[in-house]
């Protein structure tokens, strides 16, 4: 047993105060003679003995009284038969939460700040051989490969992080502190949580079972001290930019394009005239001010023109509040002066409006068609099937099949190549189609293209009654969320006198499960539907792209819908720009290129070298660890922008209350502390052993009540 405040054990002598009390009490008394004594003199000798016990006794316990308040006073812990454990060295490792509401500050520094502090603090507690790692909860990651011996090392990392992650990865994070662990030799081993401790994080629907927790932590012998460090409670008030939404996915040199952006107030406060402002490439292009109520949501429309070719970075940003990471948004628009697209005319006409691909000419290139002196972005080239070859591929991005009854082996080889390595393929259908070829060599097999295997014609040239129409709804394709503002087109409008039936037993509802359904009919056979295949994507029509198997192309819908598809597909051609933390940035790599710089957000630059893909060169960086702004540079080529944004769930900021975060630390054996001095207090309790102070305490107490009962029970037997 020690005790940690050994000086208090000096008021044990205490115990003295009744010893003298009684003591002086025993020489006060004076002798009477008095004559009848003589009869009391057999009783006396009878009780003197059991007096004797009794005054012996009640002196005892108002001594102990006194003596054992100053014991519980200094705090004893029993220590057991071990060595006392406050000079054993310990590996420690601290899981730190650099998720973006990290940032919420008083005024002064912010949650991570304190984070930082806090967890350099407990990694310079004696004694200072201990092993020390720290793990940020963002990634999962330790910022060092092993547990080192002093932090000035891990103090120069820190300095180098800032919390602009998502949520925590809560069991990742665990997982890499374990494994830190495995490799010590230290007897004692410990892990300090230093979070705010979001309530979406622990009890939401992506927080991991407690019971995994406790199971992970068991696997490490002997198995570590936990604590939960919890930090202030950010401020109630927030507004954040939840998601930024463009009218389509590519635009053109100087054409239009809306950005909207969608705000979420998730604090108390509601804003009469919030300012939201728009910027591209960091100038300003647009300011408006909109209500915004507590707990509502609301949208910032802004209409912008890029003036170049070229990526180009889009930020919206609501002068709101004072946590800056969700204030602001950033994505990244691509502003094309021209789009290659390959149109394959499987049915030929001198006349254009009755060849089969007359109308989808004039669809694609509205503007070349009237004779206008506007450019158009889609510059479209028709060649017939036997015309058709490699070379034809080059400068393309999208290639259309209209009508085609088959290709041969080679020109089936370079289409299929062309589409895996990021092309866009537009297949419609018609009377020429060669169905056995198409199922046998596009439909099946690992290297099929298309999503679903063409089956029976449905409808009647003739018969209006087995017409059908599409089915409208609300659509969630980019390729088709054009049409969710009526003004822009009316599909209901359109019908389809012929088409085939697509096979969903490879589709949909069958082994490929890649494939989305992107229009119906209202017979429920589908008329578009599309899938990946390697990095390009595929669009299957089940109709014809003239006039004779459907009223579509006299419908004003036709040309922005034939456009929106064909941009839909062309955006495949270029990795993904919008990334969340993770998430690899990979661009293209022409054949003389060998590296490119990369600037980091916080400026940091690193070499980028080309390496081999499954079928091209690409530049590809897996550090994308902080949200923001990545820019490649390659020599004699326009700058490429990627924006990296954390996901708009940390913005609820709510915290879990006192109670839940005990019941937390229960489930999987920790304790809580809320300040550097609560961790001291309950590391030297666990270092030096069990504290039994309260068991004292309740001796006291129990001796004061037996005191008080047998000075009674004496004093009754004798009056």
């Amino acid at each position: 047993m020690t005790f940690l405040n050994v000086f208090l054990l000096g008021g044990t002598l205490a115990f003295a105060v009744p010893l003298v009390i009684h003591l002086l009490h025993l020489s006060r008394f004076r002798v009477v003679e008095w004559g009848a004594m003589h009869l009391l003199e057999s009783l006396v000798r009878i009780n003197r003995r059991r007096f004797r016990i009794e005054q012996w006794l009640l002196l005892a316990i108002r001594c102990a009284i006194p003596a054992l308040l100053a014991v519980c006073m200094a705090q004893p812990v029993l220590t057991g038969w071990r060595v006392r454990a406050g000079a054993v060295s310990s590996s420690r490792v601290v899981l730190l939460d650099d998720s973006y509401s990290m940032q919420a500050s008083n005024g002064s520094e912010t949650n991570f700040q304190r984070g930082v502090s806090s967890a350099l603090a407990i990694l310079q507690r004696p004694p200072a051989a201990s092993e020390s790692a720290i793990v940020l909860m963002g990634d999962g990651r330790p910022t060092s490969d092993e547990a080192v011996r002093g932090v000035d090392a891990l103090r120069k990392r820190l300095d180098l992080c800032l919390p602009d992650q998502g949520p925590v990865r809560i069991e990742a994070s665990l997982q890499s502190g374990m494994s830190q662990l495995t490799h010590s030799t230290l007897p004692m081993r410990e892990i300090v949580v230093i979070s705010d401790f979001q309530k979406r994080d622990w009890l939401g629907p992506q927080s991991p079972q407690r019971e995994r927790l406790r199971a992970l932590l068991q696997q490490n012998k002997p198995i570590p001290a936990v604590t939960l460090w919890k930090m202030p409670a950010p401020p109630p008030n927030n507004v954040c930019v939840e998601s930024i939404e463009v009218s389509q996915p590519m635009v053109g040199v100087r054409q239009p394009v809306r950005v909207r952006a969608l705000l979420r107030n998730h604090g108390q406060r509601g804003y009469d005239d919030l300012r939201v402002s728009c910027r591209i490439d960091g100038e300003p292009v647009e300011t408006s001010q909109l209500p915004l109520a507590s707990g509502a949501e609301a949208s910032a429309l802004f209409r912008c023109v890029l003036d170049r070719a070229g990526s180009h970075v889009v930020e919206v940003e609501a002068d709101a509040d004072d946590l800056p990471a969700d204030n602001r948004l950033a994505c990244v628009l691509t502003a094309l002066d021209r789009i290659g697209v390959l149109v394959v005319n499987g049915d030929p006409d001198p006349q254009p409006l009755r060849s089969e691909a007359g109308f989808l000419q004039l669809a694609l290139q509205p503007f070349s068609g009237a004779g206008d002196k506007l450019s158009d972005l889609i510059q479209a080239r028709t060649v017939d099937p036997t015309r058709f070859d490699r070379g034809s591929l080059e400068d393309v991005r999208v290639v259309i099949l209209a009508n085609v009854p088959k290709l041969t082996e080679l020109q089936s080889a370079a289409l299929e190549r062309f589409v895996r390595t990021g092309g866009g393929l537009l297949v419609f259908s018609g009377n020429r189609l060669d169905l056995d070829w198409y199922n046998r060599v596009f439909a099946q097999g690992t290297n099929a293209l298309l999503p679903m295997r063409f089956a029976s014609l449905g409808g009647n040239l003739t018969d209006s009654a087995r017409h059908a129409s599409i089915v409208t709804r609300r659509f969630q394709h980019p390729a088709l969320n054009h049409f969710n503002d009526r003004r822009n087109g009316n599909l209901a409008d359109g019908r389809v006198f012929l088409w085939y039936r697509l096979d969903a037993s490879t589709g949909i509802n069958g082994a490929n499960s890649s494939t989305t359904e992107l229009m119906q009919l209202s017979v429920g056979s589908p008329l578009m539907v599309e899938c990946r295949r390697g990095e390009g994507s595929v669009i299957q029509v089940a109709t014809a792209c003239d006039a004779d198997w459907s009223n579509l192309p006299m419908r004003p819908f036709y040309l922005p819908l034939v456009q929106q598809l064909v941009l839909h597909l062309a955006s495949t051609w270029d990795p993904p720009r919008n990334l969340e933390p993770g998430q690899p940035i990979v661009a293209r790599a022409e054949a003389t290129d060998s590296k490119a710089r990369l600037t980091c957000p916080g400026n940091d630059v690193v070499d980028v070298p080309t390496q081999q893909s499954e079928s091209q060169r690409v530049y590809r960086f897996d550090g994308t660890r902080r949200s923001g702004v990545y820019t490649l540079d390659v020599q004699d080529r326009t700058p490429l922008h990627f924006a990296v944004s954390a996901s708009r769930t940390e913005s609820r900021l709510d915290t879990l209350n006192d109670g839940q975060l005990r019941d937390l630390a229960d489930a999987i054996g920790g304790s809580v502390v809320g300040s550097f001095e609560e961790y001291v207090k309950s590391d030297d309790l666990r270092r030096h052993g069990r504290p039994v102070w309260q068991f004292v305490l309740a001796g006291v107490l129990a001796l004061m009540v037996a005191e008080l009962f047998l000075a009674r029970w004496i004093s009754r037997d004798n009056p």
